[in-house]
Parts: C-alpha cells; structure tokens; sequence
C-alpha cells in the first residue's frame, strides 16, 4: 500500500480516540485532469500563500475546509495525489496483549462502552460460528508505555502461529483443506483465535502495528463500517452477521473462513470517509482465497449492513464499485 492510498480510501487502525490515517493528513498536493497542479488544505493550513504564489507561480493554492474534506478522502477521483504533509509524532514503546473471550463477555463490554475509552487502542476478532454455544473472540488492547519491560525490544510475538502464518505451505494447505473440507471452518477459526493470544508484547510501536507474518495468508476481504451508537447498533451488526452465516451454513454449506475483525475509529471531517460525521465500528469480513461461495457471503452481509447505515471501505470488496 502507499500513503496516498490508504489516505484516499480512508484506511484506519483501531482506537476511538484517533480518526483514519486520512485525519493526520494536513496538506496535500493533487494533480488534476487538465495537468494542473493544486494544493490543498484547510483554512488554517500551514503553507504561506505569500512565498508559495512566488515560488510556484503557475500551481494553485486553495486553502477552504470543504475543498479539503472533499479531496483528502478523494479515492481517485479528483486526481493523482503526489505528495502529503502529515501530522506525526516521535516513536515510542507500546504494549500489546492478546486474550481469549467470547462474544457474550465482549457484547457486555461494547454495551458498557468503557472498552473503547479506556485503552489507547482495542480491536476484536470474532469467530462468526459457535461452537458449544459460544462465538469464540480474541481481544487486542494497546498502550504506550515507558520501556520495553521484561523483554527485549526486538521480541516477537507467539512464534508458533507466526511462524505457520509464514511457511509457505500453511496458507496453501489451509485453503485446499477448506475448500475440500469446509466444515472445519468452525473447528479451525477456534484454534487460530487461540493460537494467537500473548499475555504481553512490547516493541517499538511500528513493529506491534504491523500484524507480521498474517499479512501473507491469502485471503480477500469486504469492510463495512456501522456507528457507534447508543442504540446499539454496533452490537446489533454483529449478530445480524452471526444469522446470515448460519443461513448460509445450514441451507448451502457455505462457510465463512476466517475470523471476523471489529475495529473502533473516531469520527472523521472527511466526506467520503466511512467514518464522516459518527463515531464507527468497522467490520472486516475476511475469506480464505479458495471459499466456495465467499463473495456471494460477503455480498449478503453487506446488503444487510446497509440497513443499520453501514458504508462500505473504498479499498476492500463491495458492491458499490467497478471491480478493479
């Protein structure tokens, strides 16, 4: 991925106290259809008008809120972005704990609200099945901290499943075994979810960012994000996802294949953001790349999303765009 591309698509992490990457953006440089160059920015931006006009006197500088809101999350459509100024700070130490839950105990804590104001960054994986009555879930909290603690700041995460998730064979086997054997979704998201909890891992914070060697598992996924709201609708999101994957289970043996991903970001200024104008929780739907029915599932949940005010992530699956 690029700067530019996760800016326009407004890309994010997890954390309701932060927007997507999109909201750290403070200047961006765009060019248009017709060649012409533009920056923008929002009233307050930090270029001087004065030294930029004399310094590049055939480009364009407009500085106005709703030009900036309507470019910064432009996914393409107003041109190419070439170059951002964005609002960052020094690295630090974060810590990161993984621990097993199920959605009973996480449903209290979303209905509570206390989970999202409390740690700096907090995120849920879901299985969307239940096995012995429970959908099994894995909770992830980040906070800044001081030092690296008992362990060294180079320490990696459970090494088992970091190191599966990085043989090459492991992704190709899991997706030939699910398409032969899909059945064993339930069974296999449990293990997947338990194999990644860490009671503590401490780093810089870019490295507990990136979430390793997952990121080379082939899969395909939809993202839609809901609002964060009083009624619960957050909640109710969920469980409506819980009733179309066991439809599908039942009535076309078709099974979802990967956990599901509850991210939490702050409302964003930016109007083609997901996040524009409410506090969301996005809703990753990941599929193993060989899922016999996969899209057809994704496309289920996204319809019924839409009825609770989801929107869909530009960058992800969805029905909305051209298929690229």
């Amino acid at each position: 991925q690029t700067v530019a591309g996760v800016i326009s698509t407004s890309t994010h992490g997890s954390g309701v106290e932060f927007g997507p990457l999109s909201d750290f953006v403070r200047s961006l440089d765009l060019v248009a259809g017709d060649g012409g160059v533009y920056r923008i920015e929002p009233d307050d931006g930090p270029t001087d008008e004065d030294a930029y006009g004399q310094r590049y006197p055939e480009r364009r500088l407009v500085k106005d809120d709703h030009w900036f809101r309507a470019a910064v999350v432009g996914i393409g459509c107003l041109g190419i972005v070439y170059a951002v100024v964005l609002e960052v700070e020094p690295e630090y130490w974060l810590e990161e704990v993984r621990r097993p839950s199920t959605w009973k105990l996480v449903k209290e804590d979303l209905h509570r609200g206390e989970v999202l104001e409390g740690p700096r960054h907090y995120e849920v994986y879901v299985n969307p099945h239940p096995r012995g009555g429970e959908h099994r879930c894995m909770v992830t909290t980040r906070e800044k901290t001081t030092s690296p603690g008992r362990r060294p700041p180079d320490r990696r995460r459970n090494s088992i499943p970091e190191f599966l998730a990085w043989f090459p064979l492991t992704p190709i086997a899991a997706n030939y075994l699910l398409e032969l054997r899909p059945s064993l979704a339930p069974w296999l998201l449990d293990r997947a979810l338990a194999a990644l909890a860490d009671e503590r891992y401490v780093s810089a914070s870019y490295r507990v960012f990136n979430i390793g060697t997952a990121n080379l598992v082939p899969a395909y996924s939809s993202e839609i994000g809901v609002p964060v709201d009083d009624e619960d609708t957050h909640i109710e999101a969920v469980e409506r996802i819980f009733e179309i994957a066991a439809r599908h289970r039942e009535l076309g043996a078709v099974y979802h294949t990967s956990p599901i991903a509850l991210r939490f970001v702050a409302a964003s200024s930016a109007y083609l953001s997901m996040m524009e104008g409410r506090r969301t929780m996005m809703i990753e739907l990941i599929q193993m790349t060989r899922t016999d029915g996969g899209f057809e599932l994704l496309a289920a949940y996204e319809d019924e999303l839409y009825a609770l005010g989801g929107r869909p992530h530009w960058g992800q699956v969805n029905t909305l765009t051209p298929e690229r």
